[in-house]
């Protein structure tokens, strides 16, 4: 039971009064308790109800001013439906269970002198202050004192009670691992078996233990393995940018429970509010995400790549390996088992695209045999499915419209085996020749649903279709969903004043499949999650200022991973970052350090 601050006449609702936190989720809930929804004296009356278990089932006992208490029992856990079960009376014989006062002065009765203790093998066990414990039977209505034995000249003030059941749980084999003397501590390879087992959060703080439980746990072999048992759902990393009274970049991690997007508070958001507008000035981008790994472009410095882990909060910066370069994404390599970031040059001279691989462990560049006149669109990231990575690609610019020999949709998915590094272009779903060719693949998107590759087409009829690769061998595709934005206004308005904007595909962007409803960010309007199956949408609230508006999204599918990015073992978790300024001088920062 809570208690709410006092209020006034006007406002006794008890909606939430019973606060409900489950063991398994951590999660918080707050549920009306059963009998009246208002009640005339709220703080008085409940502060006399008393939550209990009895045969597995939620009761509440509510002691009523007219020696009367009422025992609701939760017949229905999942719908909330109570029963009020019993009705026990208090006017018992004052000559049988006297009071324990002087001069034989019987006190008037009041709520506040009683308690209830618990229900015990179906008997109501009751404290009267100044009359003793006593033991009600709810089924033959029957009451007896419990005897407790004291000294004669004590009194039995109001006890406090709780349900309890014996066990031989041990407290010392909760420290038995920290103690230091002839105890054997446990192999290393029960530890890693144990600790693999656990959180992310519970493994971050059991790097604080010791030295060895620290280098135990970043090891590379541990954390592929907890990488491999943990049962987490891929989330949504969503990236906004923000222009208010701060000018900030914000991260956010999209869960569908709750509906709600909860702001992830990065190194990059901490870096950016210690080196005033540098990171600001850099508007990263997210391009990426492998293993809990995400991948940054400095969009106003095409020069400058970001790889963050938000949960072990290291962060590299690092200048482009390839100079001028357009980053595809970030992968890992299975033979040398290390993270590759790939790139592609572009060259005038021959007006073809390159393509470069940078190892972050052994930090070499290298040439991939491969060149296609085909660009990389830089947003959305490319999706990993089986064992390739996929993204959408540009040709040249159509220079004659009027000229469909130059149409082809053949070649509009890249295809990057990351095991051989070979590449392979194929075609999107639909149509095999679009008439505006560069602005409808502006909008079609890849994502990635339940292991299949998906491509969402925004179309200027105010519809969404959503394609699923069901044959990758054969590459089949199956028209499988359509969406139609055409909402409710009222509903859904447009955060601008007085205006409504006509329709424009380029306002749409898909953001990500999430446990089957498709994000999408619709510009001066919101973010929303459209469910595939039932065709439902709801708007997903950002907690930020008011003040605050949204102009741009970015999304990548991200894993929660304790990959680390240190190489070298060193206490300084994240590289320097190195930035050519206006002024043409390097200026180095670091960007962050391990605690302690």
């Amino acid at each position: 039971m809570v208690n709410h601050n006092k209020l006034n006449s006007s406002n006794r609702t008890c909606g939430e009064r019973i606060m409900v936190f489950g063991t398994e989720t951590e999660d918080i809930r707050f549920l009306p308790h059963p009998g009246p929804k208002r009640c005339y004296y709220r703080e008085e009356e409940h502060e006399n109800m008393h939550l209990l278990g009895t045969r597995e089932h939620l009761c509440l006992c509510h002691v009523l001013q007219g020696q009367l208490i009422y025992v609701w029992v939760l017949e229905d856990y999942s719908n909330w439906v109570w029963d009020r079960r019993y009705k026990v009376n208090l006017n018992w014989d004052v000559n049988r269970f006297p009071f324990n006062s002087v001069n034989g002065y019987i006190p008037r009765y009041n709520p506040k002198f009683l308690k209830v203790l618990g229900i015990h093998n179906g008997e109501l066990v009751i404290a009267w202050d100044l009359r003793g414990i006593f033991s009600y039977n709810l089924e033959h209505n029957t009451v007896s004192k419990v005897e407790i034995t004291v000294e004669g000249s004590s009194t039995l003030p109001l006890p406090f009670a709780s349900a309890y059941t014996k066990s031989f749980v041990s407290l010392s084999s909760f420290i038995i691992l920290f103690k230091k003397g002839p105890v054997t501590p446990l192999p290393d390879d029960i530890t890693v078996e144990i600790l693999s087992r656990l959180p992310f959060n519970c493994v971050l703080e059991c790097q604080r233990v010791s030295k060895k439980w620290r280098a135990l746990t970043s090891s590379p072999s541990f954390t592929e393995l907890h990488l491999k048992r943990s049962t987490t759902t891929p989330s949504l990393f969503l990236h906004r940018v923000m222009y208010g009274p701060h000018n900030q970049l914000t991260f956010f991690i999209y869960d569908k429970a709750g509906q709600k997007a909860h702001e992830k508070k990065s190194v990059i958001t901490e870096v950016q509010q210690r080196s005033g507008p540098i990171l600001y000035h850099y508007d990263p981008m997210v391009l990426g995400s492998c293993n809990g790994l995400l991948m940054f472009l400095a969009t106003r410095s095409v020069s400058l790549i970001f790889v963050l882990n938000p949960i072990t909060q290291e962060l590299i910066t690092l200048p482009a390996p390839c100079g001028l370069c357009t980053p595809c994404g970030i992968y890992f390599h299975p033979s040398t088992r290390e993270f590759k970031l790939l790139f592609s040059v572009y060259k005038d001279e021959s007006c073809l695209n390159f393509y470069y691989t940078y190892s972050l462990k052994s930090k070499i560049c290298k040439q991939l045999n491969y060149s296609s006149s085909c660009k990389t669109r830089r947003s959305p990231p490319p999706i990993l499915v089986n064992g390739s990575l996929h993204w959408m690609v540009n040709r040249n610019k159509i220079k004659n419209r009027n000229d469909t020999s130059n149409r082809s949709c053949t070649d509009a998915i890249m295809v990057f085996d990351t095991e051989t590094e070979d590449f392979q272009v194929l075609p999107h779903p639909g149509p095999r020749s679009c008439y505006y060719w560069e602005e409808e693949h502006a909008h079609m998107y890849l994502l990635g649903m339940r292991e299949h590759l998906c491509l969402c087409h925004v179309s200027r009829d105010q519809v969404i279709y959503v394609w699923v690769l069901e044959d990758y061998a054969n590459w089949i595709w199956d028209r499988r969903y359509k969406v139609n934005l055409d909402w409710d206004v009222n509903h859904f308005p447009f955060e601008c004043m007085n205006y409504i904007p006509n329709y424009n595909p380029m306002f749409v962007t898909v953001l990500g499949i999430h446990d089957g409803e498709l994000v999408i960010a619709w510009d001066l309007r919101g973010v929303y999650a459209y469910n595939l199956e039932q065709n439902t949408v709801s708007k997903i609230e950002f907690k930020v200022e008011r003040s605050s508006m949204l102009l741009l999204q970015y999304a990548s599918v991200y894993t929660k991973s304790l990959v680390s990015l240190r190489q070298d073992g060193s206490r300084v978790l994240a590289m320097a970052a190195t930035y050519l300024g206006s002024t043409g001088q390097s200026m180095y920062y670091i960007l962050s350090e391990e605690p302690g």
